[in-house]
């Protein structure tokens, strides 16, 4: 229907500029105006009955529409004295026609006018009675689907009504285009310029349900000139996980994008799509904001049932791939927390690494309580940089390391003063009354 009514439009908006270029060009308009006042006068003595001319009351500018109206009625026939005999006047369809369109366009200029002039359906799905905007969500549901993809908005909207039964009507009917129908899904895109952050989460959520039939849509929307679509795009497709696997190349070209919120999601995404090895790739050969993002955020994200941990660890310790590359490894097995207690060996002798090794420190302080027997034992290496990264370690740790407080406290004495200041500044933090009073006690200063 939308699409026949802006075919309609266009026509008669044609018709009405054609009319309206022929009446303002002086010769015509002079014929049109004294066209209206022989009218008028034939119309005059129609009704009244007089024959004799009579100028028009009315002037050029000012000449009502009804004028022109009879004026047209008139030709359609001619009369003679005794308004018996009426004769068609052919050449005269062109005008009506005009006069019709004029008249349409007036009443129906917009689709939305036409919307509301003919679906009532509308106007009950915002009625101010919930009872009604229920009754006219159980009526949208036995329309085909093709045709309640045309109430997705209001669908939508539904979905922020006051009323419980409102709104999982909507959610309901939502769900069935998301899962049934491909044309719902080119409205669901363009609804992602939404400004309500939470309708644009349902669109994205009913999105990812559509699994492959939205892709090849979604991947077009992350090419889109607006931020807020290539945004919701992201998101839609982590949405879906695994199944997005072939919008993967699309969403690394989006990493090096200027803007930070994009970046973030692509991100994201390609973390809950889950393709490890793709990750990887990116690590060793990517460009260092590729590699960034993909370490804080990727690994972070990735499904439970995918562990990554070996993979990484294999990156870390192989000493001949690019520092760069075995930097991003550790950084993404701190960005997993907990969940990389298996990396918390190859960290503590990652310390050790020039290039490496506060990378590796602050891993293990991500990973907590799961990496501190192995973080105590290395306050007593022989190399004073891991005996350094590892005070620093404990004192990262979200929770306080008590059991740590006697091996920092030897520290205290230590040679070199980094390490001593460092075991100061973790006992500090530890915050127990016996490592207080070591500190307390202690004779640190620069020297």
């Amino acid at each position: 229907m939308v699409l026949v009514s802006r075919i309609f439009i266009f026509y008669t908006s044609m018709g009405c500029i054609k009319m309206w270029r022929n009446f303002f060009h002086s010769n015509s308009r002079s014929t049109f105006l004294w066209g209206m006042r022989r009218k008028a006068g034939e119309w005059d003595r129609l009704t009244t009955g007089r024959t004799e001319e009579k100028e028009s009351p009315f002037s050029e500018i000012g000449s009502p529409p009804e004028i022109y109206l009879f004026g047209i009625l008139t030709d359609i026939v001619s009369i003679n004295q005794n308004n018996r005999r009426r004769v068609s006047s052919i050449p005269m369809f062109s005008r009506i026609k005009t006069f019709l369109f004029v008249v349409m366009v007036f009443f129906y200029a917009s689709p939305s006018l036409m919307a509301q002039s003919s679906d009532p359906l509308s106007e009950r799905l915002r009625s101010g009675q919930s009872f009604a905007r229920l009754l006219a969500l159980q009526e949208v549901g036995q329309f085909a689907l093709a045709e309640q993809v045309h109430y997705l908005p209001l669908l939508v909207e539904a979905l922020k009504d006051k009323d419980a039964d409102v709104q999982l009507n909507a959610a309901a009917l939502l769900a069935s285009l998301g899962n049934e129908t491909e044309s719902a899904v080119p409205v669901m895109i363009a609804y992602l310029r939404e400004p309500d952050s939470e309708r644009r989460d349902v669109v994205m959520t009913l999105l990812s349900n559509l699994r492959r039939t939205a892709i090849p849509a979604l991947i077009d929307a992350l090419r889109d000139e607006d931020p807020n679509i290539r945004l919701g795009a992201c998101r839609a497709l982590g949405k879906m996980g695994k199944g997005a696997e072939e919008a993967i190349p699309s969403l690394i070209d989006l990493l090096d994008e200027v803007s930070q919120d994009v970046p973030d999601c692509a991100s994201v995404a390609l973390g809950k799509i889950g393709k490890v090895d793709d990750l990887i790739e990116i690590i060793q050969s990517g460009s260092d904001r590729q590699r960034e993002l993909i370490s804080k955020n990727a690994f972070y994200h990735l499904p439970e049932e995918i562990d990554p941990t070996e993979a990484l660890i294999e990156l870390v310790k192989n000493e001949e791939s690019r520092p760069k590359a075995r930097l991003s490894a550790v950084n993404a097995l701190g960005s997993r927390g907990s969940k990389s207690k298996n990396a918390v060996s190859p960290l503590v002798a990652a310390m050790a690494d020039q290039e490496i090794g506060f990378a590796a420190a602050r891993a293990l302080g991500k990973i907590g309580l799961s990496a501190l027997s192995n973080t105590i034992e290395a306050l007593g290496s022989t190399d004073f940089i891991v005996r350094s990264w590892a005070s620093y370690a404990i004192k990262s740790m979200e929770q306080p390391a008590v059991e740590a407080v006697p091996s920092l406290i030897k520290l205290l004495d230590d040679q070199e003063l980094i390490v001593s200041l460092d075991a100061k500044s973790a006992l500090e933090r530890i915050g127990t009354s016996k490592a207080l009073e070591a500190v307390k006690r202690s004779s640190i200063s620069l020297r």
